[in-house]
Formats: structure tokens, sequence, C-alpha cells
């Protein structure tokens, strides 16, 4: 409902119709629609991490690894009813005092420490170079979450084509190997692009 009408054009009233129980019931748990609404969004970043930490491409070679975080990371986020509730739940930040930080915590948060651990155990590995391996986790995130995330959010670009959000996990997978990894790694993983994993991860 709040997908479909925005939050401010739903009552509670038309909520409890819909699901049953009471009013009563609702400020008991959620302590009102304010309530209600950040448990949902909540629930939702919850699913999203939830479906990139599922992600196989953790345990891969290194730049098997970064391709397929990366496309389960795009297929989670760019996901339509995903990106309608991040937009919407971006909507409410300024009015909604700990939605922003609710959707932080249960979002990039918790894939800020995943990817902190990886890059500490590539670099256990020697695979990557001794850095800050929270910083390099942070960077990587950011260099996906940043470009067509946000023109989506701002109602500047469609959704893109599985050809184009592949173009760009592998730019940004250049990028942090780059950067980060031994100079090894990257003449060893520079051989292929790895286009089948890839392939398996195209976002329709």
């Amino acid at each position: 409902m709040f997908l479909a009408r925005g939050y401010d054009r739903v009552t509670l009233d038309e909520i409890v119709a819909a699901v049953g129980g009471s009013k009563s019931n609702v400020y008991k748990h959620f302590k009102g629609k304010e309530g209600l609404f950040i448990a949902a969004l909540e629930n939702l970043s919850s699913e999203i991490s939830g479906a990139i930490l599922a992600s196989e491409g953790f345990s891969l070679p290194l730049r098997e690894a970064l391709t397929m975080i990366g496309q389960t990371f795009y297929k989670a986020v760019l996901h339509p009813p995903n990106h309608r509730a991040a937009a919407l739940g971006h909507c409410r930040i300024e009015s909604l005092s700990t939605s922003g930080q609710t959707w932080f915590d249960r979002g990039p948060r918790i894939f800020y420490e995943a990817m902190t651990k990886f890059c500490e155990e590539r670099q256990a590995r020697g695979e990557l170079r001794a850095c800050d391996a929270r910083e390099a986790a942070i960077l990587f995130h950011d260099m996906m979450a940043f470009d067509f995330p946000q023109q989506l959010l701002l109602g500047i670009m469609r959704p893109p084509k599985a050809s184009v959000v592949e173009a760009k996990v592998r730019s940004v997978v250049e990028a942090f190997l780059n950067g980060f990894a031994h100079e090894r790694e990257q003449n060893l993983s520079s051989g292929g692009q790895h286009t089948a994993s890839a392939a398996a991860f195209r976002i329709s």
C-alpha cells in the first residue's frame, strides 16, 4: 500500500481493514504508522542484504568473486519493487527521523561488514595488498551503489539493460583490482572475464 500510494496517502484504518486486527494492535507492536513503515523498510532492506550475502561469489577466485558479487548486488538493488521501496524510504528520511538509519544499518552497513571480511580473507591469501580492508569494502560498494541506483532514484534513467549492468560490473571490478590487488593477482585474473559466471546472473 505504501508503494502503490505513498506513505501520506495510506491510513492505519485502511491497513487494518486490509490485514485484520485492530489499530490498538498496530500501536502495541509498532507505536503507529511511522513505526509500521520503519518495520516494513527494515524487513525489505534485510531481504535485499540477505540476497546479496547469499551469493556464492564470496568463495570464488578473486575476479570471479567480485564479478558475481557485483551482479548479485545489482540484481537485488535494481529489482523494480526493491528500487521503488528504496525510493520511498529515501523520500521519508527527512520527515521520519529513523528511516535513514534503519535503511543504512540493514543495507549498506551489512554489505560493508561482509565485504570487509572478504577483503581481509583475500589479504590473508595474498590476493589483495595490505590496506584498510573496510575502506576497500566501502569503495567497492559505493562504486556500484551511486551511479545506476542514484539515477533511478532521481528519475533520470530507466532500468538499465543486462549488457549495460554487466559492463558496469566489469568496470568496477577492474578499477577495484587495479587499486587493491597484488600485481601477480591482476596478471593471473586478467586473461578472461569469466563471462559464463556473469551470464548466470543476467538481470532480466
